[in-house]
């Protein structure tokens, strides 16, 4: 499961971050991995990660700026950073099931992620 989300150490998203930190055992036994994905460097993910306690992966889409959100449908230009999405890809790489919240404001829930996994 990729987890986009705008910017490292920004309240909703550390919220976010730490929410699916709570649930990241129970993905794990459901045989998913989780990967946050954001255009912070990875010298900000690296302290991100450290001040959350964070265990999963945190990628960094910063040069290009926004690449792989762009790719993944996860970016908003008048931002000019990526949405919170969630995009689930299955074993042979397929895009399996995505969602884009309606706003940056909006944390996608992990019930959103686990209803995913189970369809």
């Amino acid at each position: 499961m990729l987890a986009f989300y705008p910017l490292d150490f920004s309240p909703i998203c550390t919220d976010q971050l730490s929410l699916y930190q709570e649930v990241l055992g129970e993905l794990e036994r459901r045989g998913a991995a989780l990967v946050g994905i954001s255009v912070d460097s990875a010298f900000a993910h690296a302290a991100f990660r450290r001040e959350l306690n964070l265990t999963m992966s945190l990628l960094a889409d910063f040069n290009p700026k926004g690449e792989v959100s762009r790719a993944y449908g996860a970016w908003i230009d008048a931002v000019d950073h990526g949405n919170r999405s969630l995009v689930l890809i299955d074993e042979d790489g397929i895009v399996a099931w995505s969602y884009a919240a309606p706003t940056p404001l909006e944390i996608p829930g992990a019930n959103l992620i686990f209803d995913a996994l189970e369809a």
